[in-house]
Order: C-alpha cells, then sequence, then structure tokens
C-alpha cells in the first residue's frame, strides 16, 4: 500500500513540474528609441504652420528704403534753391508773357519793425491810392513808374528765399500781391536781411506811395 501512495506522489510532482516549465511568461522585449538630436520639433497646436510670418533680419533696410524717395526729393529741392537773399529768375514762355501786362492792383503790406507797426497800401491802375484807410490819387506817370519797376524785376518770375525760420521781432516783413490786367497774380513774402536788393528797392517805392 505504500508503494502505491509513494509511486502516486512522485508521479504529480513530475506532473506539475511539466506544467511549470509551459505556462512560464516569455521575457519582454525592448522597443529601440531615438537620440535626443534627432527627436521630432515641437509645435505649438494652436498656431497653423502657414500663419508663421518671417521675421525681419538684422540691418533690415526695407522700411528706410520706402521713406528715402521722399527725404531725398525734399532735399534736392532745398539744393536747387539759391542762398537766403539771393533771387533768381527762371525763364519761362509765361513769365516772358506776363511783363508788358500792365497791373490792374498792387497790395503792399509792412508789418514788424522796431516799432512794430503795420503799412497797408493798395494802389490802383486809374491813380487812386488807400494809404491805411486815407484814400488819395497819384499821377499817370507814377502808375507807369510802378509798372516798369515791376517788368525790371520780373515779378511774376522772381524766385529764391526771402524768409527766414525764427526771425526776430524787430525784423519787417513784407507782403506785395499784384493783380495784372489780364487776370493774372501773384503774391510774394520776405524779410529784412534775406531780401535781395531789387526786391528791396520796390518795396522802398511803394511804401512812399501816398506818402
Amino acid at each position: 500500500m505504500r508503494i502505491v501512495i509513494v509511486t502516486l506522489l512522485a508521479g504529480l510532482l513530475l506532473a506539475a513540474c511539466a506544467t511549470a516549465s509551459t505556462d512560464t511568461p516569455a521575457l519582454p522585449t525592448l522597443a529601440a528609441t531615438q537620440p535626443p538630436d534627432s527627436a521630432p520639433a515641437q509645435t505649438d497646436p494652436q498656431t497653423p504652420p502657414d500663419s508663421v510670418q518671417p521675421t525681419a533680419e538684422p540691418g533690415d533696410e526695407s522700411v528706410d528704403a520706402q521713406a528715402t524717395p521722399t527725404v531725398s526729393a525734399m532735399q534736392q529741392a532745398i539744393e536747387m534753391l539759391p542762398p537766403p537773399g539771393t533771387a533768381i529768375v527762371p525763364v519761362t514762355e509765361e513769365a516772358a508773357a506776363q511783363v508788358d501786362v500792365p497791373f490792374f492792383n498792387i497790395t503792399y503790406q509792412e508789418t514788424g519793425g522796431p516799432a512794430n507797426t503795420e503799412l497797408l497800401i493798395d494802389i490802383f491802375a486809374d491813380g487812386r491810392v488807400v494809404r491805411n484807410g486815407a484814400e488819395m490819387s497819384i499821377s499817370p506817370d507814377v502808375v507807369a513808374e510802378l509798372n516798369q519797376m515791376l517788368q525790371d524785376v520780373q515779378f511774376f518770375a522772381i524766385q529764391g528765399q526771402f524768409t527766414m525760420f525764427g526771425a526776430p521781432s524787430d525784423v519787417y516783413t513784407y507782403f506785395v500781391r499784384v493783380e495784372l490786367q489780364d487776370g493774372a497774380a501773384r503774391s510774394l513774402e520776405a524779410q529784412d536781411r534775406v531780401t535781395p536788393p531789387e526786391l528791396l528797392r520796390l518795396f522802398s517805392r511803394l511804401r512812399s506811395i501816398g506818402a
């Protein structure tokens, strides 16, 4: 009887060992990993790739390049003007045609100076003059003289820088407007120290009208 029990126990032990060897799970395999340098770049999930704007490179002068033509044009225009107080007379067909046209009205205004005075004179082709509100008249010879002075100075063609920035308060400022009998008109403003001699002679004669 004992022999039979021992034999059965031995059989059960062998069967248990065989079962344990077949049920043992296989060891897991390791997946290959990428080195850190080859990892894909991370992008902002809220920003589409197409919306990324290129950044300006250092030294990018695209904005300055757009403003350059305007600045250059202004500098060129300034350089083309004569020095302050110097007059030039460009030759144009329009100015040449207006030389012989007599004036219809001359308005002369003078302000400033040491006493800060004001003088206003209106001169008409028929000889009528209004000087600071007082009316008087001049002879046809004086009217002809003024016409000749306007032609000599070429009032409708003369160009230059006749005013200055930040002028002192004791400087005289002159304003002259001439209207011709054909309807053409021109206004001119000037100040002492930057007024050419030919214009000063005209201003001096106009100031004396009716005095």
